[in-house]
């Protein structure tokens, strides 16, 4: 496990098998935990219609934690043009 967290190649998995009761949900939350407070924190991804190419949505990345503030703008914007 704390060596498939190591690797960085895009496209790799980790898959864990064994017995039902046996603690993989737990082993695997208590490992990518540890893993995750020794990385830095992703960019925030919001996927956004495409009016080129509607059926592959173009995304915008935000610093961390600022996605929800935009997508809350928009949905603010979108009830008052509704009112207008």
């Amino acid at each position: 496990m704390e060596f498939g967290l190591q690797m960085k190649q895009e496209d790799y998995h980790i898959f864990l098998a064994g017995p039902g009761g046996t603690g993989r949900t737990t082993f695997a939350r208590l490992k990518t935990e540890q893993s995750a407070v020794q990385e830095n924190t992703p960019k925030d991804i919001v996927y956004i219609h495409n009016f080129d190419s509607p059926d592959a949505p173009a995304f915008i990345e935000f610093p961390a934690g600022e996605g929800s503030l935009f997508a809350g703008n928009i949905e603010e914007m979108m009830y008052e043009i509704k009112e207008d």
